[in-house]
């Protein structure tokens, strides 16, 4: 995937909304693109994730009904919660754009307005934790 479809992917995708194109620019350089296909396992029950999950195109689901927020681990990242509920790709697929863990620490440090637009989410991003792998 070029560099250019990365970058307008984020934009996209709140909270990466929030940043300008030079901040995106340098998100974008450092993430890995995994394509999913329909049905397809993104990540299973009890998992602690080591990079956040940026759905750009399609949809992941939770347990093969719930769609998921289109960015998702942020607790699994910072409070190393595993995922409750085997999460899937959509009945189209998804494309992800992967962040790893020491750059998602990165971009909280040196983008706050990043960070802010996790804190003002109404989903609050609650996969992981949920149900019998609740700590």
């Amino acid at each position: 995937m070029k560099l250019t479809r990365k970058i307008f992917g984020l934009k996209g995708t709140p909270p990466f909304d929030r940043l300008g194109y030079s901040e995106l620019v340098a998100i974008a350089e450092v993430t890995h693109v995994k394509r999913f296909a329909p049905g397809e396992r993104v990540v299973p029950s009890g998992h602690i994730l080591q990079r956040l999950f940026a759905v750009i195109e399609g949809e992941v689901v939770e347990d093969g009904a719930n769609r998921v927020p289109a960015v998702f681990g942020v607790r699994s990242l910072l409070d190393e919660m595993p995922i409750a509920a085997e999460l899937t790709a959509g009945p189209e697929g998804a494309v992800c754009l992967l962040i790893s863990k020491g750059h998602f620490y990165r971009i909280l440090n040196e983008f706050p307005e990043f960070t802010l637009g996790f804190l003002s989410r109404n989903d609050s991003d609650d996969l992981e934790g949920r149900g019998e792998h609740r700590a």
